[in-house]
């Protein structure tokens, strides 16, 4: 392990992007964590809202905390890999941590992490989570054999969450192996990242309790927004590419049902919400080796049986779901 100097105990990185209206409770929540030296890295990625002038104002209102934070603004806009890039480039902690703008987290968050690294002598602590939704919170259990290939398995199955927001994370890995984020592949790109720390992590450890509360009522958010529509996101879908080779060029064994079942994601917006045979044969198209594997799939049985249709080069069912789903539309205008 590279020896550094580390002047904080940890850096957190909060990338942002036109959320001033949840700006408030997020930074907030942050800056009233009972650990002492934590390093605050908050980059604005050129947004065209008031976030930038709303987090200074926040900011402001916690002049102790100055010497521990910093505030960078991008002059255009490049997206959250490169934005992520841009605060591990300023962050100077022993640990690194990250928290989405638009989320917040419990006040002994950071300090109940960072207790269990010292004692443990991990190079990854991961915790549970809680789903908040308007009306309620759903308690989301991470709980996973502690090793590094179970976690990579989970991850890609979507059983534990493959973003670093829930984990507090060794610098070291990022320095020694030389990680960063797939600059302009904005889709996955924490997961392309958590993949390649937990393979060259030696040792790692889950906190059955959770302190991060993630947003899920936020309807003007890019994955929300995609989410509705039989489009493809190619950073996404080059960002599962760069899973399957780092894997495969580390020779991980026993790994290709669960990289099948992550291939099918990316393009599950070209069956779910299809509106023609060309979004169909366009969803058979990309990563095909994956088709195979959609009855192992989470989608509900009506959209397995279609795309085994469409797989087995059936038209009548494809042909009916979209004349239903016309007929649908016309009902509801």
């Amino acid at each position: 392990m590279s020896d550094y100097s580390y002047q904080f105990r940890v850096s957190v990185i909060v990338p942002i992007f036109n959320v001033s209206n949840y700006l408030e409770k997020s930074v907030s929540s942050l800056l009233h964590q009972t650990l002492d030296g934590i390093e605050f890295i908050f980059v604005d990625d050129s947004s065209t809202d008031d976030s930038f002038i709303k987090l200074n104002a926040i900011i402001d209102r916690y002049p102790d905390l100055k010497s521990n934070i910093q505030v960078v603004r991008h002059h255009y806009n490049k997206g959250v890999a490169t934005t992520r890039n841009t605060g591990l480039s300023l962050a100077r902690g022993k640990y690194l941590a990250a928290m989405d703008p638009d989320d917040w987290i419990d006040p002994d968050m950071l300090e109940r992490m960072y207790l269990k690294m010292e004692e443990s002598g991990s190079d990854i602590v991961w915790c549970d989570y809680y789903n908040d939704f308007n009306s309620h919170e759903d308690y989301i259990s991470q709980t996973s054999i502690e090793t590094p290939y179970a976690c990579i398995t989970s991850m890609l199955r979507g059983k534990i969450l493959g973003g670093m927001c829930n984990k507090l994370i060794s610098s070291s890995l990022f320095h020694d192996n030389s990680i960063r984020f797939p600059d302009g592949l904005n889709m996955c790109e924490d997961l392309r990242v958590c993949v390649q720390l937990f393979y060259y992590a030696k040792k790692v450890v889950h906190i059955e309790q959770a302190f991060y509360h993630y947003m899920k009522y936020r309807v003007d958010s890019i994955s929300t927004s995609s989410a509705n529509l039989p489009v493809l996101n190619i950073g996404w879908i080059e960002n599962v590419k760069g899973i399957d080779l780092f894997l495969k060029e580390k020779g991980i064994e026993n790994i290709e049902e669960s990289i099948a079942l992550l291939k099918l994601i990316p393009k599950q917006n070209l069956l779910v919400r299809g509106r023609s045979l060309t979004n169909f044969r366009q969803w058979r198209e990309v990563f095909p080796e994956s088709n195979n594997y959609v009855w192992k799939g989470g989608l509900p049985l009506h959209y397995k049986i279609l795309a085994n249709s469409i797989v087995k080069n059936r038209w009548i069912i494809p042909r009916i779901w979209l004349f239903m789903k016309k007929l649908k539309g016309r009902s509801v205008n």
